[in-house]
């Protein structure tokens, strides 16, 4: 793994949406169920609201036991009404009662989130151990909702604290035209967090060497020069058009799945880009981000191409003098 300041241009990075201080404020829905996974999540919401204009949906979804039945529903109910009191206490800490709401579902779990989430900004979500048996955290929802969700998709790992430490914010990029999107939206979150900004780029030399042929009879230095170009456009983009920003790049010739957690370790960020919806992308999808979605070493966001969107940051004048 190599790190890297670009130096080449390429095509712009435009904003998907204008920004400014007329801008809505950001759509949160925060998923929560009655587990200790739930808190993680809870508390990025809260901190992200401290930082920026935020309206909050807190959904919880009571699905019905097929052989109990009535037996436990007032049970179920009382679950999920304490965590919705739980989470208006938390976010009623920062954010005035207009400014957030709790909603009590009943149905499976991802498709009532799926259909809370339909015209939101942001989906949050906690993650836990795979051996625990959550109700809509378990790891396989959050790989779920990655593959299907047409909203941008925070997961937050259950061990997520606040740090004081210097944020950095890593962002995957791949060298398509879709990498606008994910940078200009890892540009806002760096921005927010008053965070370095990193953009990660891999070409994979063993999958490539696999595919042509022994690694022995290759020259691999006119492979790499070219995505170091790639890498290097993206840094000189992103460090023109969000001056404020420390920006730097990071080029790696190992999978991009383990790169990107060797990176995202001890950063505030992970962005991932989920670029369509045929069934190639979201297989590709499936197999690029099941491991930093599963078992995020960070709070890992998912971000969507679509045009509506509201990434972009505002724009500084760059201070020459």
């Amino acid at each position: 793994m190599t790190t890297t300041m670009g130096s080449l241009g390429s095509s712009p990075l435009r904003p998907a949406l204008p920004a400014g201080p007329a801008r809505s404020p950001e759509r949160i829905v925060l998923a929560l169920d009655p587990t200790p996974t739930s808190n993680a999540a809870l508390r990025w919401t809260v901190e992200r609201a401290r930082r920026s204009r935020v309206v909050v949906d807190v959904l919880t979804v009571l699905k019905p036991d097929p052989v109990l039945g009535d037996v436990v529903i007032e049970e179920v109910m009382l679950n999920g009404e304490r965590v919705l009191h739980h989470a208006a206490d938390a976010l009623r800490s920062v954010l005035d009662d207009d400014a957030f709401r709790t909603l009590l579902s009943w149905g499976s779990p991802a498709r009532e989130i799926l259909d809370a989430s339909e015209d939101a900004d942001l989906l949050v979500v906690g993650t836990g151990n795979a051996n625990r048996t959550p109700v809509f955290h378990h790891p396989s929802m959050a790989v779920r909702l990655t593959t299907v969700g047409r909203t941008d998709l925070a997961v937050i790992p259950e061990d997520w604290q606040a740090s004081a430490i210097p944020a950095r914010v890593v962002a995957g990029i791949s060298g398509g035209v879709d990498d606008r999107v994910t940078i200009a939206a890892a540009a806002r979150e760096a921005e927010r967090l008053g965070a370095r900004l990193e953009l990660l780029h891999s070409w994979n030399r063993a999958s490539f060497a696999a595919a042509m042929g022994s690694e022995l009879a290759m020259d691999f230095t006119l492979y790499e020069d070219a995505h170091r170009k790639i890498l290097d456009a993206a840094v000189e983009e992103a460090s023109e058009h969000y001056p404020e920003l420390e920006v730097g790049g990071i080029l790696s010739d190992v999978a991009v799945s383990r790169v990107l957690r060797e990176a995202a370790e001890g950063a505030a960020l992970l962005v991932v880009g989920s670029h369509g919806t045929t069934a190639f992308d979201r297989f590709f999808v499936g197999s690029t981000s099941h491991d930093v979605v599963a078992a995020p070493v960070c709070p890992t966001l998912i971000v969507r191409s679509r045009t509506r969107r509201s990434v972009e940051v505002p724009r500084r004048p760059r201070n020459d003098s």
